[in-house]
């Protein structure tokens, strides 16, 4: 799926519960369209270098993290 207008952003984020956090992929060049929309659960603030993202994404069968839809590029 290829999501390419904020028609296509909405329809699919509609599917996901409004109150959870949304992520994006780290520090990277360039721009793309977005390839994927997934629940997944993070560790907030796990990172400090400022060349990664602030969050991690931990496995989802772990009991800890926090809810959150990340979007892929």
């Amino acid at each position: 799926m290829e999501i390419r207008t904020v028609g296509d952003l909405v329809a699919e984020l509609s599917k996901h519960s409004p109150d959870l956090l949304v992520v994006v992929d780290g520090y990277e060049g360039g721009t793309d369209f977005i390839s994927n929309i997934e629940e997944v659960r993070i560790k907030p603030y796990a990172n400090t270098a400022w060349y990664y993202g602030s969050h991690e994404i931990v496995d989802t069968d772990e009991a800890f993290g926090t809810a959150a839809v990340y979007i892929a590029r």
